[in-house]
């Protein structure tokens, strides 16, 4: 038996997505302060100078000779506004690179489950007697379960989470993880196969939910 989860190509797109969008808000920003709005601010002094010489009759000529777009470029841009943009860029292009290294580092990650054993591209490697807790506090709402396991002495983690990994095959590990350690060992929730078993025996114990006698109608 093998149980591979892969990781996720949803995870992975979100990933992708945070790179495109701080690299190209980024790019966009440096264009804009080293290029975009020197060209506005020297189109609008330009404007206004025309307008206090009560010369704006003369804007269209003035814009069209130049090559420069004939409607009213608006309040000049300033030095401040330059280096805003270039601050902008700085805060964003290392959140793009960042998540860019994520992307790479990501895109082949796996977690195998074998008869015996525990593996992960991460280079983690046990067999399930190591495991101390399995820990699903969070597992409910968040599809995410720890497993925490001794290595020669050293207390080591390996994370399920069905955000990152195929959901269907995550819990296939998670699943078979449980039916080979201790009950004892799970904690924060029970385990998987108790969760669907409960609504069943609460069906089977509610009076209400009792067969009518013999002659009755369904309800």
């Amino acid at each position: 038996m093998l149980i591979r989860a892969e990781i996720s190509k949803g995870y992975l797109a979100k990933l992708g997505m945070v790179v495109v969008f701080c690299i190209g808000a980024s790019a966009w920003a440096v264009y804009d302060g080293a290029v975009a709005y020197p060209r506005q601010r020297e189109r609008a002094l330009m404007f206004e100078e025309l307008r206090e010489e009560n010369r704006l009759d003369e804007w269209e000529e003035v814009a069209r000779e130049r090559g420069w777009p004939v409607k009213d470029p608006g309040k000049p841009k300033t030095q401040y506004d330059f280096e805003n943009q270039f601050i902008m860029a700085a805060a964003l292009a290392p959140v793009g690179v960042l998540f860019l290294f994520f992307l790479v580092r990501n895109r082949k990650r796996w977690i195998e489950a074998t008869e015996t054993s525990l593996s992960s591209s991460r280079g983690d490697q046990l067999d399930y007697s190591q495991i101390v807790t399995l820990d699903k506090k969070v597992w409910k709402n968040k599809g995410i379960a720890r497993i925490t396991y001794d290595e020669e002495g050293r207390e080591k983690r390996l994370v399920l989470d069905d955000c990152k990994y195929d959901p269907d095959a995550t819990e296939a590990i998670l699943r078979h993880v449980e039916s080979e350690i201790d009950g004892e060992k799970i904690v924060g929730g029970p385990p998987q196969g108790a969760q669907e078993a409960a609504p069943e025996e609460e069906a089977a114990h509610d009076p209400d939910a009792q067969t009518p006698p013999a002659g009755e109608p369904q309800p």
